[in-house]
């Protein structure tokens, strides 16, 4: 892994698990093995660093969101998948942080709402990722309604965004309870949409 690449992974790392103001390029140096102005080599500023590590991030919960959803051949299976994946999505981002015993789970959350607000061009990067997540669904939903497997009045896009906003919502409020329940939570919300969008074969 080269130098960049190095800033790039501790900058992700520190951001998540200590915030944007209480992270510093020095930090963010002495952890990769480097001086804090070699840092500057790279990149003009933290602000810079900053957005490239966000940009990071969304391209790696993108390469994870792929290969948690390629088998999934319909919009059922896609939408189950989600909202079987609480778990799964907490998970990733622990990894991403290397969470501690004893460290709250949902780091994410934190910085991207604090960030979202101080800069616009971050607030376009995570409104464009969730723009996208809702596309995505969108397809699948009129997919299912070309194949008479969910009912056409249905707007595919408003039904997507309720579905985005479901499964982000669920993730937010579990971070502040700490994730409990989350695995009993990922049955319950299944069961209940099988039943909203019963397949021809239920």
């Amino acid at each position: 892994m080269n130098t960049k690449d190095m800033i790039l992974k501790v900058g992700l790392k520190q951001f998540l698990r200590f915030g944007y103001d209480q992270t510093s390029l020095n930090s963010i140096a002495k952890e990769v093995g480097i001086s804090k102005p070699s840092t500057y080599y790279y990149f003009k500023s933290k602000e810079e660093l900053f957005e490239n590590v966000l940009t990071l991030f969304f391209q790696q919960m993108g390469e994870w969101s792929k290969s948690q959803y390629v088998n999934c051949n319909n919009f059922h299976d896609l939408v189950t998948r989600f909202f079987s994946s609480f778990s799964d999505m907490k998970n990733f981002s622990d990894t991403l942080i290397e969470k501690q015993k004893g460290e709250s789970s949902g780091a994410i959350f934190e910085l991207l709402i604090d960030s979202a607000r101080k800069n616009q061009n971050i607030k376009k990067l995570i409104a464009d990722s969730y723009k996208s997540t809702e596309n995505n669904i969108a397809e699948k939903i009129i997919e299912a309604q070309n194949a008479g497997m969910i009912s056409s009045q249905y707007d595919s896009k408003t039904l997507a965004f309720l579905i985005t906003s479901i499964i982000e919502g669920t993730m937010l409020i579990g971070f502040f309870n700490n994730y409990e329940n989350i695995e009993e939570l990922e049955v319950n919300m299944v069961t209940l949409f099988n039943q909203l969008f019963p397949t021809p074969n239920n």
